[in-house]
């Protein structure tokens, strides 16, 4: 991720801390920090798997949920229902289009020009457009590759 996104995060985080009389602990800035980090769509279990790689002190399991909720709260996050799990995406601070692969996560980020004009053009009725994420689920070339393998070594198995 640009390193203005995890900054602006920071400072969403930092602003409703001051507001709310909330604590400023280093569990929560890792673990945004963390999110940030991730390239694409991640579970829980990624994120503690790197929380625990990344961190030299623990970080509860209560802590890192509560943060995450915090996050979504902030608009800095969304969690998505997908396959009977949950994944969680970062909000960027910029207009974004994305494409998600829905076998191994993988996000890339493109172009949004035409993305941008085309919202544009959307009259919106008593509210003021800031920005926009479009996210485009499907499955990448390499993984595509990978099943039609794994499909035709299954028909050749059945055809002997």
């Amino acid at each position: 991720m640009k390193e203005t996104d995890y900054n602006i995060a920071l400072r969403t985080l930092h602003d409703y801390i001051e507001k709310n009389n909330c604590r400023k602990t280093p569990e929560r800035e890792t673990v945004l920090k963390t999110v940030y980090s991730f390239s694409r769509r991640f579970t829980f279990d990624d994120l503690e798997e790197k929380l625990s790689q990344a961190t030299s002190f623990p970080i509860c399991r209560s802590t890192v949920y509560n943060a995450l909720r915090l996050f979504q709260k902030l608009g800095l996050m969304r969690c998505v229902r997908m396959d009977s799990r949950s994944y969680y995406d970062i909000i960027l601070s910029r207009n974004a289009c994305v494409q998600v692969c829905r076998v191994c996560g993988k996000t890339t980020f493109l172009d949004t020009q035409s993305a941008e004009e085309a919202i544009g053009n959307i009259k919106l009725k008593r509210f003021s457009r800031e920005s926009f994420r479009i996210t485009i689920d499907g499955i990448c070339a390499s993984c595509k590759a990978k099943l039609t393998k794994a499909e035709n070594k299954k028909k050749n198995k059945s055809t002997i």
